[in-house]
């Protein structure tokens, strides 16, 4: 396994630019370092009736809660920003940890890391954190309307809270991209080389299809392969486990009897933080399980489908995905077909008497023109909470189209804002 950054000589078209999902500002702070880390603790996951104010409290003894804060360490490490993310995590660029949310991001994934705890922070088990522990309460007191619920289940290997992308390359390695959107010179380009690949280059021969989401519920994303011996395999994301931080070494979970299924694509369906799986059948079929996994419960994740659609999902479905695309914090499902059409099913698992039917009928598509797509993913590359797509044309090139709802109020993806033209030959994206 390699693990760091290498160059593809890629080139990025940019189109329009995205806006990169910032801190919000709060309102009138009564105390602006607190304040601050309170407000992106509170996105990033740490809860206001629990693990907030201990979070808040270790960043005010670690940094006093400065997005700017460098500290050297005796043995040659940095730690950086707000909760100090020590440079031993190559995955947290510096442009992410002197952001403050990606900071706070990073600093959830890896409490989660370290099963549900603060070890990670010396000011935690020194006890200093205490005497910080009454302008952290005051700071989550000040709190107003808590997030949106957001869908972080896909593409996002490193933790961050921005998606990255996962490949099988022209020469058949599984690759990842590690999103480097804030990232000064990338001039808000997402991908820009490999930051990891295996030295296996039987991928594009193993590979039918693959996704990539959270299936443990730690807020990494797991990779799942349908193999071309009808396997389902799902690699648990091993980013913090690993001395090399390598996200995909072996196999977690298999399933043997997949033989009859041809697409796989992996998201959050019930918003319940662990990812659940949409597959296309051979027969036609479109197959939906809920992960029934619990945190620390060593079980399998899927076992018989939620629901099943017994017909419209023919050879005339090209490739099937899974996201947020509405914002609501739950995982729609995208589809491309022969016809040249791209189709948004929108979930529909919280109306009355859908409890069993997530994807009910399309809610918005394109007619035309993505029958020259081949391979599609769906997750949140800009970090604004709605799920973008990437896309891989028979023409080589791969495309991301930037969610624009928020702009449009009608419309999801109007056109590719980032397009690479050299990634002929490469098998699937996720």
């Amino acid at each position: 396994m390699k693990w760091g950054y290498q160059a593809l000589g890629i080139v990025a078209a940019i189109g329009l630019a995205l806006p990169v999902a910032a801190a919000p500002a709060v309102a009138a702070p009564l105390d602006a370092p607190a304040d601050l880390c309170a407000t992106v603790g509170d996105n990033a996951g740490f809860t206001r009736t629990g693990n907030l104010v201990t979070a808040v409290a270790i960043a005010l003894a670690e940094s006093g809660c400065n997005p700017a804060a460098t500290g050297h360490n005796t043995n040659g490490t940095i730690d950086r920003g707000l909760w100090q993310i020590n440079s031993i995590h190559t995955q947290f660029s510096n442009a992410c940890t002197y952001d403050a949310q990606c900071n706070a991001n990073a600093a959830y994934a890896i409490y989660l890391g370290r099963n549900s705890t603060f070890q990670a922070w010396v000011t935690y088990k020194t006890g200093k954190y205490k005497q910080y522990l009454d302008r952290a309460q005051a700071a989550v007191n000040r709190l107003g309307t808590p997030p949106a619920p957001r869908d972080r289940s896909e593409g996002d290997i490193t933790g961050d809270g921005y998606a990255d992308l996962t490949t099988v390359t022209a020469e058949g390695r599984l690759a990842v991209f590690g999103n480097g959107i804030l990232v000064p010179g990338n001039n808000g380009v997402p991908f820009h080389g490999v930051m990891w690949q295996t030295d296996n280059t039987n991928w594009n021969q193993d590979a039918v299809s693959i996704t990539t989401a959270d299936v443990t519920g730690d807020r990494f994303a797991d990779f799942l392969v349908l193999t071309n011996t009808g396997k389902l395999q799902i690699y648990g994301n091993g980013s913090l486990i690993n001395a090399d931080q390598s996200p995909f070494t072996g196999v977690w979970r298999q399933y043997d009897n997949w033989s009859g299924y041809r697409k796989i694509a992996a998201g959050d369906i019930n918003q319940d933080g662990f990812a659940d799986l949409a597959a296309v059948t051979s027969s036609g079929k479109l197959e939906v399980f809920l992960n029934t996994k619990q945190v620390g419960d060593g079980q399998s994740p899927f076992s018989g489908p939620l629901k099943v659609y017994e017909s419209g999902w023919g050879t005339d479905v090209i490739d099937i995905a899974l996201g947020d695309v509405t914002g609501d914090g739950y995982a729609d499902l995208a589809a491309i077909r022969t016809d040249g059409s791209l189709q948004v099913y929108g979930n529909g698992i919280l109306l009355p008497g859908r409890e069993s039917t997530p994807f009910w009928d399309v809610s918005w598509q394109v007619v035309s023109g993505w029958n020259t797509v081949y391979d599609i993913s769906l997750s949140d590359i800009t970090g604004d909470g709605f799920a973008d797509l990437t896309a891989i044309t028979t023409g080589g090139e791969l495309q991301v189209y930037g969610n624009v709802i928020g702009h449009t109020k009608t419309d999801y993806y109007t056109g590719a804002h980032w397009r690479y033209p050299t990634w002929s030959g490469v098998h699937h994206v996720a």
